[in-house]
């Protein structure tokens, strides 16, 4: 099990690697753009498109956030269900499992970025500007968010009683969630302007208040689908 999330972690690692350089080649390799360094770092960590967009992180990234969930822990035999005295124990356990899997994938999208954004540009360049504290305030702030859609699944999968379904509803579910905060159906606040870090830092337009509030507003939203995970999940019928 060890030598399979090993190989997890290093999947992970080549595909936002090439990610990574898919979207920010332009930026690092082609210096006639005459961007300053503020310019092109800021446009690399987008909200609005590229590696770090919120496009991505809904659209993109949530494939392979399920299929890491579907694979990183080994499927639990009925013996193994049995042998725990309440169920609160299992559902416990399986939303460890749900913020693990978060951590691990949100945090090697952020390695990535670093690890690259620090061969194209200098150390004392990205310490300047914050740029390693804003990377990992970012990274905490995808656990949540990747957090809300392991629940999102969980919940399809016990109601549907099919990975297959429930895999597409949440594609669906945060997919027409991206497109109506896109489209301005919700002005005041949703789930994904959030995840603009980035582009606020490097366009000062957060307080440290602000940055707050959006981690309380993603952690409240967490727990919101933890009761509603747990309520389906001591209903649901481990016979069938």
């Amino acid at each position: 099990m060890k030598a399979k999330r090993a190989i997890i972690v290093i999947i992970l690692w080549v595909f936002f690697s090439f990610v990574w350089f898919i979207q920010n080649r332009h930026f690092v390799f082609q210096s006639h753009l005459r961007l300053s360094f503020v310019e092109a770092l800021s446009l690399m960590n987008s909200s609005a498109v590229g590696y770090s967009s919120i496009q991505a992180y809904a659209l993109f990234y949530t494939i392979p956030f399920i299929v890491c969930l579907n694979h990183f822990f080994l499927l639990k035999p009925i013996y193994c269900i049995v042998r725990f005295a309440k169920r609160r124990h299992l559902y416990v356990r399986e939303f460890i499992e749900i913020v693990i899997v978060a951590i691990v994938f949100s945090f090697m999208h952020t390695f990535v970025n670093v690890l690259w954004t620090s061969r194209f540009f200098s150390f004392e360049q990205l310490q300047e500007v914050s740029f390693f504290h804003i990377a990992l305030c970012n990274g905490v702030l995808l656990s949540l968010f990747y957090t809300s859609v392991g629940l999102i699944y969980q919940c399809f999968k016990d109601l549907t009683r099919q990975s297959n379904v429930a895999f597409f509803l949440t594609l669906l579910l945060v997919g027409l969630w991206f497109f109506m905060e896109k489209l301005f159906i919700f002005t005041s606040w949703g789930p994904m302007k959030d995840l603009t870090i980035y582009t606020q830092w490097f366009e000062n337009r957060w307080t440290i208040i602000e940055f707050l509030f959006a981690y309380i507003r993603q952690a409240l939203l967490v727990f919101l689908l933890f009761f509603m995970y747990s309520f389906l999940y001591e209903r649901k019928d481990f016979i069938s």
